[in-house]
């Protein structure tokens, strides 16, 4: 029997929503959207590169607004202030600490995890 989320198209499946919510659903249109929103308010080079230093705020945004989260309640949750939230949520992630990202993403309920790859030439 397939699983319901199977017929999710081309999105993210966060798991560990609020429990009573069930798994959180990103679709790739809500990205989409999501990036075109952080992009008009922070100018961003078209590459590659740039899309994925936006991708932590753009994955962060679509959670907590699929958790309902204002970003008053976000911040109230992870124990950071309101800018703090609002600064990540349109891109701006050169002042925001690790620790804030972290609890920002718990305050969703994501585990925020850090990866590196050899640079594209």
């Amino acid at each position: 029997m397939p699983h319901p989320l199977d017929s999710v198209p081309h999105g993210i499946r966060l798991h560990g929503g609020a429990p009573d919510r069930g798994p959180i659903i990103i679709t790739e249109e809500e990205l989409d959207r999501l990036h075109a929103e952080a992009e008009a308010v922070r100018a961003t080079e078209e590459s590659a590169a740039g899309r994925r230093r936006l991708a932590p705020a753009v994955v962060l945004r679509a959670a907590r607004e699929a958790a309902g989260l204002s970003p008053a309640d976000a911040a109230s949750k992870a124990g950071v202030p309101e800018e703090t939230i609002r600064q990540v949520d349109s891109g701006r992630l050169a002042d925001v600490t690790w620790t804030a990202l972290d609890r920002y993403a718990a305050a969703v309920g994501l585990t925020l995890t850090l990866s590196a790859a050899p640079a594209a030439r």
